[in-house]
């Protein structure tokens, strides 16, 4: 839908609505909806999350609906959370692929061997997602979409090294002591960003593209 075609519908319901990022995340909800039976109403996909808070600062354009908003932080986890969507609830880690890994028990399912080449692989993606969020943070341009097998050689559990060289990698620098990579800034106090863990696992996917702790 376009954002048109949601503003127009969310003037028009009557139902307790959802707006969320994308398709991904709308089967997410529905699959917690299903699992807890907390919600009956509709469930509104937007197209990434530049539209999500674009109809959020139209809302004056509806204001008897019942909608809660709901957005990843993405790269907001390691930087100021605007102040503009205090209406919007946003994930505690990178993304809600994030915030449902944390705490899980998923990787019981993997044998031992698995176990091991999974956790290898997450060191490795948290490596190349760390020089990002550096990127980032120096007011670079940061790449977070990227396919698995260019970041990654699934052979060696290494960088690869030709994505090393053309994307510029450098492993990141060691973290300076009383950094918190999940702490936001003064302005947001009150959001829990560590969820009590610290910090969220790295998203990623083994096929299709590498998306951080996750970037819609």
């Amino acid at each position: 839908m376009t954002e048109e075609e949601i503003i127009a519908t969310l003037r028009h319901t009557e139902l307790p609505t959802l707006l969320v990022e994308g398709v991904v995340d709308a089967a997410v909800y529905r699959w917690l909806e299903s699992q807890l039976g907390i919600f009956r109403g509709n469930i509104l996909p937007c197209s990434g999350r530049k539209m999500l808070l674009s109809i959020y600062s139209k809302r004056d354009m509806f204001p008897h609906g019942k909608i809660a908003w709901l957005a990843d932080l993405d790269m907001w986890r390691f930087s100021s959370l605007p102040s503009d969507f205090d209406g919007v609830v946003f994930t505690t880690g990178y993304s809600i692929e994030n915030d449902l890994y944390a705490g899980s028990r998923i990787e019981d399912l993997l044998d031992d061997h698995e176990r091991k080449r999974h956790r290898r692989l997450l060191e490795v993606v948290c490596l190349w997602f760390a020089f990002e969020v550096g990127e980032f943070l120096e007011g670079r341009e940061h790449q977070v979409r990227q396919r698995l097998r260019r970041v990654v050689d699934l052979d060696a559990m290494e960088i690869n090294p030709r994505f090393a060289q053309e994307r510029g990698y450098a492993n990141p620098r060691p973290e300076p002591d009383g950094f918190d990579p999940g702490r936001i800034p003064a302005q947001s106090e009150g959001e829990d960003a560590d969820g009590g863990t610290g910090r969220a696992p790295e998203r990623f996917q083994t096929q299709g593209e590498v998306r951080p702790p996750g970037d819609h």
